[in-house]
């Protein structure tokens, strides 16, 4: 229901905005929010968890032709959870820290992309028995999203984005671990080209006349 109603608000802002659209053409930086849902699971119990997730993208244009480009994506995301079961009797929370790279496809303002993570957890159990587990992953995690221009410089964001399924021995546990996240995000054009693989000799220009331009 969740991605429906997401696909839905998207279109309908996307066809709003369509006739003064403009894409994102230089260096850019995204900075935002989540609401992230995940399901953490062992051959004896599935247990879900939902928080909140802050993060960071740095995007660098690397190939440019009219409406499509591909832009190398480094981030950063921290995230905090708190399992849907915990009581007062026994209470549980996660947090993850994940730095990743991977390539963004661009057409127009809308976006798809892939990137590597490599993820630090930490899960803390607090009731008649404490324990800290700490693990490291290294999963794979897609993204989809639309990005409405507000100005020549600042965009609205709006992603999902998908882990897929990864698994850890924790203290002799298997674990498999799955993540979906809902984001709001932020985005800057700084109005710098990178590196354009198609066109070198267009690579470091300006993409506009002024950062500041109406």
């Amino acid at each position: 229901m969740k991605k429906v109603l997401f696909i839905l608000i998207t279109s309908s802002l996307l066809f709003s905005v369509k006739s003064q659209a403009t894409p994102q053409g230089g260096l850019g930086f995204e900075l935002g929010v989540g609401y992230p849902e995940v399901n953490i699971a062992t051959d004896s119990l599935n247990a879900k968890y939902t928080g909140i997730a802050a993060q960071g993208n740095l995007l660098f244009p690397l190939l440019s032709s009219g409406a499509f480009s591909v832009d190398l994506d480094l981030m950063y995301r921290y995230t905090t959870l708190e399992n849907n079961s915990s009581n007062q009797t026994l209470s549980e929370w996660a947090h993850f820290t994940s730095f990743g790279t991977g390539l963004r496809a661009n057409y127009s303002f809308l976006f798809t992309g892939v990137d590597l993570l490599i993820l630090k957890s930490k899960h803390l159990r607090a009731g008649t028995d404490n324990q800290i587990f700490e693990y490291n992953l290294n999963p794979v995690n897609w993204h989809v999203g639309v990005a409405l221009p507000l100005s020549p410089v600042t965009s609205v964001v709006f992603g999902y984005s998908q882990m897929l399924e990864s698994k850890a021995n924790v203290q002799g546990v298997n674990l498999s671990l799955n993540e979906q996240v809902f984001w709001l995000r932020l985005q800057i054009d700084f109005g710098v080209s990178f590196f354009n693989l198609l066109k070198p000799s267009e690579s470091f220009e300006s993409t506009r006349n002024s950062f500041f331009v109406q």
